[in-house]
């Protein structure tokens, strides 16, 4: 099996920066060109890192392969220790070289430093920046004085009173925004971040009229677009007399 490299220590160029993103508990590519610059040239090694780290966490050697082309793949592989091989594998072929993490975690964000070797020419360095974006969990709502509704029921109200309405999320990264909706339209976009790091968004509610009986006032938490906003529903009941 042939041994992990080491980076001389020596001063190398960083190389391009890409920033990509990806969902906790889906799949990140983190490419990695490994395309010879001539014809007559061909990919000997590809070593991936951790930011500026001068020990590789994975590497493709493509020496003990029978063509040494970049879409062979018949190379070895090899990661360090630390790194979940479950998870993480080097891919090559016709939809590009890339470092596949998949089922990927909140501790995956950092910097990604890929370094290839040629037969003939210049090592290329690349660097990707990988955020991971966890979605929210669905928010909670507080009626009145701290209470939560059960199953979704806030009420019954009498014509003329006013309430307010509390929607509190505490997870997701980058934090979310928390917005009131009513039957599909906006009413609230103002939301606060909390000492303890949530987000919280009040709304007013009142005074009540009897048009307002069985209104469905639904609280949206969302923090990016590739994440699934979450949401919490509760529908007014009233006395009508």
């Amino acid at each position: 099996m042939l041994e992990p490299i080491t980076s001389p220590n020596f001063c190398v160029s960083s190389g391009q920066l890409t920033q990509e993103y990806a969902v906790a508990g889906q799949s990140a590519e983190l490419p990695c060109d490994v395309t010879p610059p001539s014809r007559s040239d061909r990919l000997r090694l590809v070593l991936w890192y951790h930011g500026t780290g001068g020990t590789p966490i994975y590497t493709y050697d493509s020496r003990s392969s029978v063509t040494g082309g970049p879409a062979d793949g018949s190379g070895s592989h090899w990661s360090d220790p630390a790194v979940d091989r479950t998870r993480v594998t080097f891919r090559l072929g016709s939809k590009g070289a890339a470092l596949v993490i998949s089922q990927v975690k909140a501790s995956d964000q950092q910097l990604y430093r890929c370094r290839v070797d040629f037969l003939q020419s210049p090592t290329r360095n690349s660097r990707v920046n990988l955020t991971v974006i966890v979605p929210p969990e669905p928010p909670t709502i507080y009626e009145g004085q701290g209470r939560m509704p059960g199953e979704g029921i806030i009420g019954p109200y009498k014509e003329g009173d006013t309430t307010r309405l509390l929607c509190v999320a505490s997870t997701g990264r980058p934090q979310p925004n928390v917005t009131w909706w009513r039957d599909n339209a906006l009413v609230d976009a103002t939301w606060a971040t909390t000492e303890e790091g949530a987000t919280e968004n009040q709304l007013t509610l009142g005074p009540l009229r009897r048009a307002d009986l069985g209104a469905v006032l639904t609280c949206w938490s969302a923090n990016h677009p590739l994440a699934t906003p979450r949401s919490a529903t509760v529908t007014v009941t009233m006395i009508c007399e």
